[in-house]
């Protein structure tokens, strides 16, 4: 359910790729771990790093148009 969401996310043109990614990728590791202040941090600072590495392999490597 929670890809479904993030399919639909995206196709909202102004929220572009970045946050809705780093959202995405932010829930999936806060839903797999315990949900303690340090594993929220790392599961946000992953859900970024991800995201930003994701958009730049798609936007400069694969010469994907991203919304």
């Amino acid at each position: 359910a929670a890809l479904v969401v993030y399919a639909l996310v995206l196709q909202y043109a102004p929220l572009g790729f970045f946050w809705p990614t780093a959202a995405a990728i932010f829930g999936l590791g806060a839903a797999m771990g315990p949900r303690t202040p340090r594993q929220l941090l790392i599961a946000a600072i992953v859900g970024i790093a991800t995201s930003g590495l994701l958009t730049w392999l798609f936007g400069r490597v694969l010469l994907l148009a991203l919304p």
